[in-house]
């Protein structure tokens, strides 16, 4: 049958109006591909097979625009055109052609998400292997490309992370390195990241001290008395972590 326009709905998409009062629309490469616009003829036979392959190429275009937007990972890529209820057939022909162009590859990929993770968020690297599991990326792949990681590189990270919070911290020590722990482990940095940071760590726990007794006296103050006060107070202050020398002289200022 003849085609008896072409119209242009899109940027690389054509509406073609044929003899028969039917209409498709295709995209200029398969058009060029079966040379419509110098023959300006479709056999009905034909058009089965080159809807099919329009098909192919509407996959790829959505693929493309999404890769163009943000690096994707072959399983991101996959789940979106499921999605869209594309045909698996046509999903894995996709996916080959993107990985042949190399827009599709998950070890640059991979390698990628890894440097951006460590400049520019304070995630360890367990975080990151569960972020990048959770896009599909092969476990093989993960670990190899986070074994180049040098150690240094996440005990610097966690020492950054420490010095920052230490500087305002209004806590003991011994309750600043509890806290601290469980915040770096939620970060996905294991004890052997940061535990050797603690050990220089400064903080005026004087001060810091001097706050929380006074504080903690005078809301004791307000229920007991006597022993029963120094008894609350002590046990108070010992959960809080700070020691029995700061106590006793906190104490003995009190007491005097």
């Amino acid at each position: 049958m003849d085609i008896n326009k072409f119209e242009k709905i899109n940027k690389n998409e054509y509406k073609l109006f044929l003899s028969n009062g039917n209409e498709i629309t295709l995209y200029d490469d398969v058009i060029l591909k079966y040379d419509l616009l110098i023959t300006r003829k479709i056999s009905a036979n034909d058009i089965t097979k080159i809807m099919d392959e329009n098909d192919e190429k509407k996959a790829y275009y959505l693929a493309l625009k999404k890769i163009n937007r943000k690096m994707q990972t072959e399983y991101e890529i996959r789940s979106y055109l499921e999605s869209k209820d594309i045909n698996v057939r046509i999903i894995d022909s996709v996916i080959d052609e993107l990985k042949t162009q190399n827009y599709l590859n998950d070890n640059l990929y991979t390698e990628t998400f890894i440097k951006d993770s460590i400049n520019l968020s304070n995630n360890g690297p367990l975080k990151i292997k569960n972020a990048l599991i959770k896009k599909g990326i092969k476990l093989s792949v993960i670990d190899e490309h986070l074994s180049k990681i040098d150690n240094k590189i996440w005990i610097q990270k966690t020492r950054k992370l420490i010095e920052k919070k230490a500087s305002i911290s209004r806590d003991s020590k011994y309750i600043f390195k509890a806290k601290m722990s469980r915040k770096l482990n939620t970060l996905g940095y294991l004890s052997e990241h940061f535990t050797c940071n603690f050990d220089n760590i400064k903080i005026n726990t004087k001060n810091n001290f001097k706050e929380k007794a006074t504080k903690e006296w005078t809301k004791l103050s307000k229920k007991y008395k006597d022993k029963e006060l120094l008894y609350k107070f002590r046990n108070s202050m010992y959960q809080k972590g700070f020691s029995t020398d700061d106590i006793n002289s906190f104490l003995d200022n009190i007491i005097l």
